[in-house]
């Protein structure tokens, strides 16, 4: 039987400043964006294996009588990284259990020390997906996604460990005594060279999700422009949707708008889109508009945080004042999502 402790430590390495408790501020070395989406033990098709080994580990398995016992395990590490344009990259680690022990057993979950340069940090906390937090030393099961950042329990700033340089992490775990004791693991990890051979993510759009929600235009000819909402489907958690609204105008001038959407699955980079428009109506709700009327079709990719890249075709035989065309735009971020940087 598989032990419970199957799980991605996503973002792993993504470590700037934090606490025990999520009002104290964090910041990482690459856009969160980079990591949104991915679930459980998920490792993306476009991670690339940097390095593994496998070592033993404490864990807390029920005795005869129902009591908790501590003995150890044989658990593999793998780090895969992930990179995330600009130059950036994110750490993943995945710790599993390749000879299926007993799945009543509960992991102790181990200390991660990072060595890098003349810096030294030990990872004091794990956050959860949601915002909670487990303390290395304590056992259970690891729900979901978990994110790695180091900890100061007194809220003094840590330099920043650069998960795009070279660096090493040291697994070890000396929280429990027994009569096999566990092993240490030393793991190296080679500097990013986004190559396109090695990282073919590493240039082109990002995967879309909710971070790159938003207001983007063109800082040169103000007026127009383009809100972007990315939110989750009710009731069907693994399916979510882009919907916009492209504030323009008509051939003479008046405020014209053209709205679409889709629903998406998974961390697609492009959307295609069909597109509509709306006239008829008045303001304040004096009269409703008339239905929608097909324009034509909108896709939208993300090449960062701030970039968006939109391609627009309309349909043949549109009225004479309604915009028409085909083209592409790159429109630059203006607002964002309150509480959910996308940098």
């Amino acid at each position: 039987m598989r032990v419970k402790y199957i799980f991605t430590l996503l973002s792993f390495l993504a470590i700037g400043l934090c606490g025990l408790s999520d009002a104290f501020a964090t910041e990482t070395p690459f856009p969160e964006a980079c990591i949104q989406g991915l679930k459980g033990s998920e490792i993306p098709a476009a991670a690339t294996p940097v390095t593994a080994g496998q070592t033993r580990l404490s864990m807390m398995v029920p005795s005869p009588s129902g009591a908790l016992q501590v003995t150890t395990g044989p658990v593999q590490l793998r780090l895969w990284r992930l990179a995330c344009g600009d130059g950036q990259s994110a750490l993943l680690l995945r710790l599993d259990d390749p000879l299926h022990n007993d799945a009543s057993a509960k992991l102790v979950f181990p200390r991660l020390r990072i060595f890098q340069r003349d810096n030294t940090r030990t990872v004091e906390a794990v956050r959860l997906d949601g915002g909670a937090h487990v303390i290395p030393g304590t056992h259970g099961d690891i729900p979901g996604t978990v994110a790695l950042k180091l900890a100061n329990a007194y809220n003094t700033p840590y330099s920043t460990i650069d998960t795009s340089a070279a660096l090493d992490v040291l697994v070890d775990d000396e929280f429990v005594n027994v009569a096999v004791p566990p092993t240490n693991l030393a793991l190296h990890v080679n500097a990013y060279s986004p190559d396109a051979s090695s990282y073919p993510d590493a240039t082109g759009p990002r995967p879309i999700n909710g971070r790159y929600a938003g207001n983007f235009f063109d800082p040169a000819k103000p007026g127009e422009g383009i809100v972007v909402e990315v939110g989750d489907v009710a009731g069907q958690p693994d399916m979510h949707f882009l919907q916009f609204a492209w504030h323009s105008f008509d051939n003479q001038g008046a405020p014209f708008w053209i709205s679409g959407g889709t629903s998406f699955q998974g961390r697609p980079k492009h959307l295609h889109m069909p597109a509509a428009f709306r006239n008829g109506g008045r303001f304040g709700g004096a009269m409703a508009a008339d239905r929608q009327t097909p324009w034509g079709s909108v896709d939208i990719e993300f090449s960062n945080c701030r970039t968006a890249l939109i391609d627009y075709a309309a349909n043949a035989g549109l009225p004479g004042n309604v915009p028409a065309g085909t083209g592409h735009l790159q429109w630059q971020r203006l607002t964002g999502i309150s509480g959910y940087a996308c940098d």
